[in-house]
């Protein structure tokens, strides 16, 4: 079934670009599926089903796939085909479902568009099981030679069970939806989230898209709409997970005698107005608050947490959600927990950071330990393609602006104690469940499939880790050109090198990198002259993070030197662009090759 229409192959790519483009960040696919299972989940229970309701998600790196499975309200079979086309979907006509969050209709598209197997099977209450699958979308789109136009095709689907089963739970199957998209290359340069390890993908799925509701934030007593379920494929198997459906609040990862209400602080202050005794009080504890404001006829809700520290968040990052933020580097998924101002729509995150209000505050560097997530039910605009008018933008700063006023008159007060780390003394069995949980995250790293070499997993964040791999690759002739004369860890530079090919022989300056865009952070300190570097190595980059700090990565083949797969153009006048080799690419051109 030609579910393009019949318009012009040119005509149709450019439509699907256009939609390709209008989403922004590395976590839209998934963050599309979880959206429209949320919104199935919704317009089952306001047709007075009571559940309960479940969202299973499996990722597999080994097949860069995700499979999204709800039993929500299910698609028509008679809209089946016609959903997956460019404004397809049935959002359009849903003037009845106000609480429902997605609104364009193009979130099956984009999916579908994103990889080359998309499968479905689905049914409604009063329908029977259909399905179907679409194949080499992502391929054709990117005008991939001998590639066709995709078609949808009917695919019979095995009679499914009245009920399924996680961890002892039954859950009705009489209406269901499951997608699942695989074979998806991410876009050279962005984070991927196949190799992601699951305590990140975990955090990634409760602040990044649907799943992660924020009604919480709001209100007590808030009950789960329903449960989420995450499986991953490791080295010992496949393993899943039961993961909150709520938003991951920061505040929460605070020991409770470390963390004060806003409101409490400001009583207390009442009668403790000697500055010594305020300091004494609040000294290293967390103060947060949940507060609606009135801006400009907008009723906006704020949610802070002002932390003692700059650092603080960091490290709640790394000792309780086993997500650790490198001080040197960036890394995939690192940024899922930071300060800033968050923006939510609808009773979800969207992962939407906006700066403060200019000029807000008597000391806006308070801002730096401050994390606020900013909702207004005026506020409203589709997960994926976000672009907010500036007069939104104005209402939400404003609202924030002065949340921060009352945080910013304690704040002096927090004193700069750190979060504090556990005790030195541990147990023989602790250390052992320590060893254990570090064996397990090991394992759970994607597997590098890379049979030339030793390097058995992704680099997990670590400089070290992706020399070590480029290292490997020269010791097994993938990379034959380049001989190390010297490695230089802690001084300015990585590595000289020597270079030959085909009679030419040059001295190089190499610079490794995780995260390219870990470079912004050395021009803005001036600690590396890049006229100096002849190569850059990294394992991936953020090619928005670094568009918008003057940078330029683009796709290059033939730069001069074995291996390279990017070029980068530095914002300095004077400076030549430098090869880059991103080893991801890199791999899975391989991959591909073989």
């Amino acid at each position: 079934m030609d579910f393009l229409s019949n318009r012009s192959e040119a005509a149709i790519r450019r439509e699907l670009i256009g939609i390709r483009d209008s989403y922004h960040h590395y976590w839209d696919l998934l963050a599309e599926l979880l959206q429209n299972s949320r919104d199935a989940i919704t317009r089952k229970r306001n047709a007075g089903h009571v559940g309960p309701f479940f969202i299973s998600i499996s990722v597999d790196a080994a097949s860069n796939s995700i499979e999204v499975m709800d039993n929500g309200s299910g698609i028509s079979s008679s809209l089946l085909a016609e959903m997956l086309a460019p404004g397809g979907g049935d959002k359009g006509i849903a003037v009845d479902r106000p609480n429902e969050v997605g609104e364009k209709g193009v979130g099956l598209t984009y999916v579908v568009f994103s990889c080359n197997d998309f499968l479905i099977a689905t049914k409604t209450t009063d329908d029977v099981v259909v399905g179907g699958k679409v194949v080499n979308a992502q391929r054709w789109l990117s005008r991939e030679q001998g590639v066709n136009k995709p078609i949808y095709e009917d695919q019979a689907v095995a009679p499914q069970p009245e009920t399924i089963d996680f961890f002892e739970k039954s859950y009705p199957l009489d209406s269901f939806t499951r997608i699942s998209a695989s074979a998806v290359m991410p876009p050279d340069g962005d984070v991927n989230i196949f190799h992601m390890t699951p305590q990140q993908l975990r955090l990634l799925i409760r602040t990044r898209t649907a799943v992660g509701v924020t009604a919480s934030l709001f209100c007590e007593d808030v009950v789960d709409e329903f449960d989420v379920f995450l499986s991953m494929r490791t080295t010992d198997g496949i393993e899943t997970n039961k993961i909150s459906s709520t938003f991951a609040a920061p505040h929460l990862l605070v020991p409770s005698e470390d963390l004060i209400p806003l409101q409490v602080v400001r009583d207390a202050f009442v009668s403790r107005g000697d500055p010594a005794l305020r300091r004494r009080y609040l000294k290293g504890k967390t103060i947060w608050a949940c507060k609606s404001e009135k801006v400009g006829g907008w009723d906006v809700f704020v949610y802070a947490v002002m932390f003692p520290d700059n650092d603080a968040l960091r490290q709640l990052s790394d000792s309780v959600m086993g997500v650790p933020v490198s001080e040197q580097e960036d890394m995939e998924g690192s940024a899922l927990l930071q300060t800033g101002i968050f923006v939510g729509t609808k009773g979800m995150p969207t992962g939407m950071r906006i700066s403060p209000k200019p000029g807000a505050g008597r000391y806006p560097a308070y801002y730096k330990r401050c994390f606020f997530f900013v909702e207004s039910p005026s506020l409203k605009f589709d997960l994926g393609r976000k672009s907010l008018h500036y007069r939104h933008v104005n209402k939400l700063q404003a609202a924030v602006a002065q949340t921060f006023s009352l945080l910013e008159e304690i704040a002096p007060f927090q004193g700069d104690a750190r979060v504090e780390a556990g005790p030195l003394q541990t147990s023989q069995a602790e250390r052992r469940m320590q060893s254990q949980s570090i064996w397990r995250d090991a394992k759970s790293l994607p597997d590098l499939n890379e049979p030339a070499i030793r390097y058995a997993k992704h680099p997990n964040a670590q400089e070290a880790a992706v020399a070590a791999i480029f290292h490997e690759l020269v010791g097994a002739s993938v990379l034959k050109s380049y001989m190390t004369l010297r490695t230089g860890y802690g001084e300015r530079y990585d590595v000289h090198a020597r270079y030959v090919e085909e009679g030419r022989e040059l001295e190089l300056v190499i610079e490794f990198k995780y995260s390219l865009q870990s470079l912004v952070r050395d021009l803005s300190v001036k600690q590396k002259h890049f006229n100096d570097i002849d190569l850059l190595i990294a394992w991936d980059a953020d090619v928005v993070q670094l568009k918008n700090s003057g940078f330029i990565l683009e796709t290059s083949k033939d730069e001069g030197f074995e291996g390279v797969t990017h070029v980068l153009t530095v914002p300095v006048p004077g400076i030549d662009p430098i090869p880059v080799i991103l080893l991801r690419t890199l791999l899975d051109q391989r991959r591909r090759a073989s």
